[in-house]
Parts: C-alpha cells; structure tokens; sequence
C-alpha cells in the first residue's frame, strides 16, 4: 500500500492541472496577504483606498464568474463562443 492510494485514479494530465491550480492559489495567497502591508506602508494609500480596492476587485471577479457561467450556458453563446 503506497502513501497516496487514498487519491483517486486520475489521468496524470488531471493531476498536473490540479497541482498547477493548488501552487497558484496559494501563491495569491501570499500575495494577497502582504499586498495591503505593502500598499499602506510603501505607496502611501488609505486602509480605506486599500479595502475598497481590493474589495472591488473580488466583486468584479464574482460578476465576471456569474456573466461567463451565463454566457457558456446560453444557446447563443456557447462554451466556444464565449471562450
């Protein structure tokens, strides 16, 4: 029995993909968690300005995931079209 048997069996490509996806979310991660520290004590913004920035930011991205969900799904649109 082998340390990873609990993982499922996928094509190894799955994997890569997977392994790619883990080391980009935490890398914004750590980006995301130095970026106000930065911004604040380096460039000279606001907590404010910072809050609303970033805070614009990830709602702009849940609005651009909801229009792309709605656009692949449409018949007009299609996964093709859309991408």
């Amino acid at each position: 029995m082998t340390t990873f048997s609990w993982l499922p069996r996928l094509n190894p490509q799955i994997w890569i993909l997977v392994m790619g996806r883990f080391l980009s979310q935490v890398g914004s991660g750590v980006v995301l968690f130095y970026e106000p520290i930065y911004f604040v004590n380096q460039v000279g913004l606001s907590p404010t300005q910072v809050g609303i920035g970033l805070s614009s930011a990830a709602m702009a991205s849940a609005g651009g995931y909801v229009l792309a969900g709605t656009m692949t799904d449409s018949l007009f649109w299609g996964r093709r079209r859309t991408l």
